[in-house]
């Protein structure tokens, strides 16, 4: 990363691997304070809720890896590369879309697309998938801003995202079954 080479010798300490784009971020939203570029009461506003619902989905996903328990799912998972491919993106999009609506969506498709098999459809649409929630407010961001708005209340967005997965997750199997084979090899 070459921003990372100019940047690394600035500061005066070391920015692990995994924390250096919200480091870089941190950096970035104190200079624009620091310049008056951005105020105050603006930082003040950001949703802290949101915020620690997202890191705790992302939390559980650096648990779920670190434990073993992504591996050991893998190895649970592996009959089902012997069933028919319809099947396999039934199981692989629905259980995508209801794992995001617990986990981030970057948590989600990391966890998801290490268990899956080496199949370019199944891998797109669990990629897709993993966007897909709309019920919960730790399945994506723009479901926490919503949330952390005010204006949507949880079992309003429940009832109405509940049916918006299950057709989000009907139409990427659609779309991994009849479309994806005509554009992937």
């Amino acid at each position: 990363d070459p921003l990372r080479d100019v940047l690394a010798p600035l500061l005066p300490f070391q920015i692990a691997n995994r924390h250096y784009e919200a480091t870089v971020a941190m950096i970035a939203a104190v200079v624009l304070v620091a310049l008056r570029c951005l105020p105050l009461v603006a930082v003040r506003r950001i949703p802290l809720s949101a915020l620690m619902l997202l890191g705790g989905s992302f939390a559980m996903a650096a648990g779920i890896e670190g434990s073993g328990l992504s591996a050991w799912l893998g190895l649970q998972l592996e009959p089902l590369k012997h069933q028919p491919a319809l099947l396999q993106l039934a199981l692989a999009s629905f259980s995508t879309v209801a794992l995001s609506a617990v986990a981030s969506n970057t948590a989600t498709v990391n966890l998801m697309l290490n268990l899956m098999p080496m199949n370019l459809p199944l891998l797109s649409t669990v990629t897709i998938a993993s966007s897909c929630d709309f019920a919960l407010p730790a399945g994506t961001p723009p479901n926490a801003i919503v949330f952390g708005s005010g204006r949507v209340h949880l079992p309003s967005m429940m009832k109405v995202g509940f049916l918006l997965d299950l057709t989000a997750a009907a139409l990427l199997v659609a779309y991994g079954w009849l479309y994806l084979p005509l554009v992937m090899p």
